[in-house]
């Protein structure tokens, strides 16, 4: 299962102001856990990958506080995991 908290320091470090490789560093490490499993790996590559392609990184900042503010995921990243995990479980068959 995708932790809840896949955005949490996702940008934090970030100074640009858009998304890069310790953008991408710390989305991982906050979406894995430490977690070996290369299915979670997987989905949240997937996500990462796809949140660039299709989410402009101001409302991914945006995302990001109202997940801390709430702890509700908005509805484009709900979709994105789904989609991620649709795929890597299509890839594990």
């Amino acid at each position: 299962m995708v932790p809840i908290a896949v955005l949490a320091a996702g940008c934090s470090d970030d100074v640009e102001g858009s998304y890069d490789d310790a953008t991408r560093a710390s989305f991982l490490e906050a979406c894995t856990e430490d977690d070996a499993d290369p299915a979670l790996r997987g989905v949240c590559e997937c996500t990462y990958d796809a949140m660039v392609d299709e989410v402009p990184f101001e409302r991914f900042v945006e995302i990001e506080s109202e997940l801390e503010a709430d702890g509700t995921l908005a509805p484009e990243v709900v979709a994105i995991l789904d989609d991620c995990i649709d795929e890597v479980s299509r890839e594990q068959r």
